[in-house]
Parts: C-alpha cells; sequence; structure tokens
C-alpha cells in the first residue's frame, strides 16, 4: 500500500492510498502540472491516462480542491495576465507489470512535444510550457512514536480481540 500527501504554505491535503500486490515493485513517482482553468480530478486522471497508456488506477490527484477554488477566488485580471491551477499528481508502481517505472513516465511526459501535445487534445486547458517538476517517492519504513503496546481486549472459543496503541 502506498500513502501520499501533500504539505504546502496553503494547507495539507487528505492522505491518498492505492493497494497493490506485486513482487518487486519499483518506487512511485510525482509531477506537477498546470491548467488554465480548474478541473476535475476524473478529466485530469483521464487525460493522464489516455496520454501515459496506463490504468487509471495508478493516478492519483493529491491538490485539494479547496486550494484551487481558494486560488480562484484571489485572481484579478487587473493584477495578473493568467491564472494558472497546480495540480501535484503522484502515479504508483504497475502491479502486473513494473518494466517501466513510474519516474521514466512523467520524465518522458515532461520533455516529450508529442505528449504534451495529446494532454493538450484530452484537456485543452493544459499549459504546455508550465515548468513541471519531477521527482520520485522513496519508500521508506514508517516510524512510530515510542514503543507499542499490546492490550488484550477478550478471548473466545471462536475469536481474540486485541489493541495495539504505539504512542
Amino acid at each position: 500500500m502506498i500513502g501520499a500527501y501533500v504539505n504546502t504554505s496553503v494547507g495539507v491535503s487528505d492522505i491518498k492510498f492505492e493497494l497493490f500486490e506485486t513482487k518487486k515493485s519499483s518506487n512511485g513517482a510525482a509531477i506537477t502540472i498546470a491548467f488554465s482553468n480548474i478541473q476535475t480530478n476524473a478529466y485530469v486522471i483521464d487525460a493522464l491516462s489516455k496520454t501515459l497508456r496506463i490504468i487509471p488506477s495508478r493516478i492519483n490527484i493529491l491538490t485539494v480542491s479547496t486550494i484551487l477554488t481558494m486560488a480562484q477566488s484571489t485572481y484579478s485580471n487587473t493584477v495578473m495576465n493568467t491564472r494558472q491551477y497546480v495540480y501535484d499528481v503522484v502515479i504508483g508502481p504497475n502491479s502486473q507489470d513494473d518494466s517501466i517505472r513510474p519516474i521514466d513516465l512523467v520524465d518522458e511526459f515532461s520533455i516529450s512535444n508529442d505528449q504534451l501535445k495529446k494532454m493538450s487534445v484530452f484537456l485543452p486547458s493544459f499549459i504546455s510550457t508550465y515548468s513541471m517538476s519531477t521527482r520520485e517517492i522513496i519508500v521508506t519504513t514508517p516510524k512510530f512514536r515510542g514503543s507499542s503496546s499490546i492490550k488484550l481486549l477478550s478471548v473466545t472459543h471462536e475469536s481474540t480481540k486485541i489493541a495495539v496503541s504505539f504512542w
């Protein structure tokens, strides 16, 4: 299972989880892309899925829609020419065939004129000239505060209930 979230000066996104099965997987990847209008997550995921030729379940949008709406409310055409709505997108590993790593997919997307044009066809408000940043998501071992505590709650012939606490 992969879990990811975005922490910015504007706020913290919800944690997004993706469950997958594989014997050995590569790391996930993240990319920031921009649009001239606010798009629904479903449209962005569909367009990226078609452009990158991957299944939609491998793609998660981390940007919270309320952050985009707040940015939209601050736009004034007397102060700025255009508004860019930036989305943080995470691509997870392929659970069936991980021969093309997610970081290779997003790196290729960010420099390929063909893929950028294709994305613009699927979502015309896509800003292909935006300076996209890509990064690999490195797997880390979860850390816990303090030692764990296991408490036995109940025992019957059919089941045992326990509570595990890490702080």
